[in-house]
């Protein structure tokens, strides 16, 4: 009986450790992006920075109603 549950508990980390190599495997095959696709994130990014810089720095006091 002991064998058994040996042998079955030793598929069973077998079984986890390829789960975890598939998934770096699927990683790396991970498209590629075009030269517009690149282009169009970057502009993205510029918008959404600026959009940030262009927010006003509010400072908050969460201490303001007990005062």
């Amino acid at each position: 009986m002991r064998i058994v549950l040996a042998i079955l508990m030793t598929a069973l980390l077998m079984l986890t450790a390829e789960a975890q190599s598939m998934r770096k495997k699927q990683r790396s095959n991970a498209p590629v992006q075009t030269e517009e696709q690149k282009k169009k994130q970057r502009d993205a990014d510029k918008a959404y920075k600026s959009s940030l810089e262009k927010m006003p720095d509010k400072k908050y006091d969460p201490w303001a109603k007990v005062r």
